[in-house]
């Protein structure tokens, strides 16, 4: 299947934005936003936040089931 770059968005959340598609009318509305590659620091840093974030995750569950642990030993 030929995918090809599409014109830049006029859609406002994503004015410039370029995207992939099947290039084909009535086709089968294959749509991919195309987005270059990031610098490494930025990529860096999306991992570093990702890893932040689950770890957040994993405490706030742990935290859950600890007062869930002590409400229901009180009751």
């Amino acid at each position: 299947m030929p995918v090809a770059v599409t014109a830049a968005s006029q859609w406002p959340m994503a004015v410039g934005r370029l995207w992939l598609s099947s290039g084909r009318d009535g086709g089968c509305d294959f749509f991919k936003w195309y987005d270059g590659k990031m610098c490494d620091r930025a990529t860096e840093l999306l991992r570093q936040l990702r890893d932040s974030e689950r770890n957040l995750l994993k405490d706030n569950l742990a935290l859950r089931k600890n007062a869930m642990d002590l409400v229901t030993f009180d009751g």
